[in-house]
């Protein structure tokens, strides 16, 4: 009978050379499955609203490649980089419960950006009549849909950054005559959002 030796020697061979290329980085991926995606700040004028808020007055949106989100520069909140975090934590690429893919995408030429206003109040006895909040305007490709949307985060008047983990991140936008509200905590992984309306049974999950 044939010693089997000669044939295990050889799948070892094989085997071995095989270990040598994938340390030589032969066996990498020609690509990587993530999107390499840029986020750039742009130059903005924020001015308050003679209300609770701050809005943006001009910017430089349109002449700023890979524009996503305003500097903060000229509101208190300079170097707290929060539409930054919004944009590198949410913006992507999420699966419905059906597995159908949905964008979610930078909209840096939206006339809704806010940053809270703290308006000073003459008598303290009196209770400060306003809601803060942040919100990003983002764009949402959903199936053959292209639609505007935005994340808010609401605040309270506090040294705390809006972005500290455990604060809630809001997602709204509307379809067809149709509004979707969904939340998210900041800081949870997996990051999903969770629906309330119209479908509490819905989320998207993040995979890119």
């Amino acid at each position: 009978m044939r010693s089997p030796r000669p044939k295990a020697m050889v799948i070892m061979a094989l085997i071995s050379t095989v270990a040598f290329l994938c340390l030589l980085g032969a066996c990498e991926p020609a690509e990587s499955d993530k999107t390499d995606r840029v986020f750039a700040e742009f130059a903005a004028q924020w001015v308050p609203d003679d209300g609770c808020h701050y809005v943006i007055e001009s910017s430089d949106a349109a002449t700023t490649p890979d524009a996503c989100y305003p500097s903060l520069e000229g509101t208190p909140f300079a170097g707290q980089m929060v539409f930054e975090k919004l944009a590198k934590t949410y913006i992507g690429t999420y699966l419905d419960n059906d597995d159908r893919r949905i964008e979610i995408t930078c909209r840096p030429g939206g006339d809704d950006w806010v940053a809270p206003h703290k308006i000073e109040i003459d008598d303290p006895s009196l209770a400060d009549p306003c809601t803060y909040f942040w919100r990003m305007p983002v764009w949402l490709e959903i199936g053959d849909d292209r639609v505007k949307g935005s994340f808010e985060i609401q605040v309270h008047p506090s040294n705390e950054p809006p972005t500290t983990p455990g604060n809630i991140v809001l997602l709204s936008f509307d379809v067809t005559g149709q509004f979707h509200d969904a939340s998210h905590e900041f800081g949870e992984n997996p990051i999903a959002w969770r629906f309330w309306h119209p479908d509490p049974d819905e989320r998207w999950i993040k995979i890119d």
